[in-house]
């Protein structure tokens, strides 16, 4: 039996996992014996190539570990392999992988880097698509399908947030910020259906 990964991708095109274009990193099957953090290692690899290296910064990596470990504590406490970089790239893009690497790059990092909060919204959506098994999954065949997992990443993403003490509103903030880069009318979208849920939180 074949199993197949795909890179789970904050597109600047659609912040979130597995949109149209993340076919570009699709690997190949491979099997089953094969562990998913091999495959997932040699495409960090690759994606680190292909998108300028790795941003060496240690303050900014060290607060971006700080906000992942706190996230990780509150959500995924049995899960402690989160690594959180940067690409040392202009585009504004993000990337997460099967092995719990998550990548911003530095266009996306310099448009939030004073804002803990919406830097923790981007991990947790990562996150939220990593721990829903997503970069397991084909990747959607329609844009109506990427929206709808993309806005359950994002309502898992608000709980991670909250759980962890950060404002799960900053997912909408972040969602203004890249409304540019998205398909039309998404980012409405998936505000309106965080902000419906935040209003029915206790």
């Amino acid at each position: 039996m074949l199993h197949r990964v795909f890179v789970c991708i904050i597109l600047a095109g659609a912040f979130g996992c597995q949109s149209p274009d993340a076919s570009r990193y699709q690997l190949a099957g491979y099997p089953a014996e094969v562990q998913p953090t091999v495959e997932a290692t040699r495409t960090a690899h690759q994606l680190e190539d292909r998108n300028g290296g790795v941003f060496d910064n240690e303050a900014i990596l060290r607060n971006l570990h700080r906000i992942a470990v706190s996230l990780q504590r509150r959500t995924a406490p049995q899960r402690e392999n989160w690594k959180v970089q940067i690409l040392n790239t202009d585009k504004v893009n993000g990337f997460g992988l099967p092995n719990g690497s998550i990548y911003l790059t530095r266009g996306l990092y310099q448009m939030i880097q004073y804002d803990d909060d919406l830097i923790a919204a981007v991990i947790a959506h990562e996150m939220a698509h990593l721990e829903a098994g997503d970069c397991y999954k084909e990747p959607p065949k329609t844009k109506d399908e990427a929206l709808r997992r993309e806005i359950c990443a994002d309502l898992r993403a608000a709980d991670f947030l909250r759980a962890a003490g950060y404002n799960p509103q900053s997912l909408v903030e972040l969602l203004s910020i890249i409304e540019q880069h998205q398909p039309a009318g998404w980012a409405q979208i998936r505000q309106n259906a965080i902000s419906q849920t935040l209003s029915m939180a206790p």
